[in-house]
């Protein structure tokens, strides 16, 4: 059990710096009108599929370990919740594939912005928190 929260806990930061990466991209693509669409596709799918199995991971740990003995506490179930909310968040800047780049730069940029706050507040929610 400890090997998938090691992983579910190490790739915590992969998912943060695809978050960050996509974030200045979109910000920049948003601010400078900038056309190049390729690179913004490949980092929102970057940052999408760290998140997809960042869940994966983060699911089996939480019934295998909750029915190993651990439990279900508030703040497991309050960590779960937040995250998926963060997850649904993040994929909905793939409702705007068809739009023009700016604003499909700008929304990708602010539901990325706001997935990022939800994971903070969700991985906050655990006692080991961040420093875990």
């Amino acid at each position: 059990m400890d090997i998938l929260l090691e992983a579910h806990s190490g790739l915590r930061w992969i998912v943060v710096l695809a978050g960050l990466l996509l974030l200045v991209w979109t910000a920049i693509v948003w601010l400078t009108k900038r056309e190049d669409d390729a690179l913004t596709s490949r980092l929102f799918a970057a940052y999408n599929a760290a998140l997809g199995i960042q869940f994966v991971l983060g699911l089996l740990y939480f019934i295998l370990d909750g029915a190993q003995g651990a439990g279900y506490p508030l703040y497991r179930i309050e960590h779960f919740i937040t995250l998926l909310i963060a997850i649904a968040v993040a994929g909905i800047g793939g409702r705007w594939r068809g739009a023009v780049l700016n604003v499909r730069a700008r929304n990708i940029f602010l539901t990325t912005l706001v997935s990022l706050i939800l994971i903070y507040v969700g991985v906050a929610r655990v006692p080991a928190g961040w420093s875990m």
